[in-house]
């Protein structure tokens, strides 16, 4: 993930240069649209970025993807996720914990809609 960030993205070199460690230097995080739909890739963690304040996720984007966690960024206000996107599994969940600044999820039409699982701070959704 970190690598294809680097060449395929890029609005990611507007805040980084490479070679860094992302987890200390990335500040805001834009996946841009049609983005990781590699039917291999299942898993989107992003946890542990220090400086991370926003996430930004395009139009259909990680459609293979069933299991999605943001935890453990002290300075993430904001996630947002535009149409479609992690819509092509028949079931998964979604995760935001521990991020203490976190203040707006934004979710546009039909994103996760196949998921039986929301989690927000110990707060869990279920259909």
């Amino acid at each position: 993930f970190f690598q294809f960030m680097l060449e395929n993205n890029e609005t990611l070199y507007n805040y980084v240069s490479y070679p860094c460690d992302l987890s200390s230097e990335l500040e805001i995080l834009k996946i841009g649209q049609y983005s990781m739909n590699d039917k291999q890739f299942t898993r989107l963690r992003i946890d542990q970025f220090s400086k991370l304040t926003a996430i930004e996720i395009g139009i259909r984007s990680f459609a293979f993807v069933s299991q999605v966690e943001f935890t453990n960024n002290p300075n993430l206000k904001s996630i947002q996720i535009a149409d479609n996107c992690f819509c092509g599994v028949k079931s998964g969940s979604f995760s935001i914990q521990h991020n203490a600044t976190f203040e707006s999820l934004v979710i546009g039409h039909r994103v996760a809609s196949k998921f039986n699982r929301l989690e927000i701070d110990g707060r869990t959704l279920q259909p």
